[in-house]
């Protein structure tokens, strides 16, 4: 004679499978594809918008090569709801609108805030800061979600 009923068997199986079913969680129940583009649409609080508020380069040649130095500082204009983050970006610098170097860069956002420097060879002496031009792409923030930079009116 058996001690169980197949009834119940199957019913506690289906309770501990229901247990072990993924719950999306609040990150996740948001984010939705867009049929027209096929990316992913983020809620609003997975965004963070940074806009460049300073950006100073110098052409140093006292050394035995030229290097250009650069200051980004960039801000979170709307202090939203992430005031310290990880942020990631590309720093491309230009010589006559031509690609000289792709920089990647990656820092702390403080209080809304983050400073990157950055240094770069240059190919040979007498170049002039108006040749060169500096523009900052992102790549992304931690935890991985989207970052868009725009540079200040």
């Amino acid at each position: 004679m058996r001690n169980s009923n197949p009834t119940l068997s199957l019913l506690a199986c289906l309770l501990v499978l229901q247990g072990c079913k993924e719950s999306p969680g609040y990150f996740y129940d948001q984010v939705q594809l867009d049929p027209a583009t096929q990316h992913v649409q983020y809620h609003q609080e997975h965004q963070l918008k940074l806009d460049i508020i300073e950006l100073t380069t110098t052409v140093d040649e006292s050394g035995f090569s030229p290097k250009l130095k650069g200051i980004v500082r960039l801000e979170n204009a709307k202090k939203g709801p992430w005031p310290q983050a990880w942020v990631a970006m590309h720093i491309d610098i230009l010589l006559n609108n031509e690609p000289l170097s792709e920089l990647t860069r990656a820092d702390v956002i403080e209080n809304h805030h983050i400073e990157i420097a950055f240094e770069q060879e240059l190919p040979r002496f007498g170049i002039a800061t108006k040749q060169l031009k500096v523009q900052v792409r992102p790549i992304a923030w931690m935890p991985t979600y989207p970052l868009l930079i725009s540079p200040s009116p």
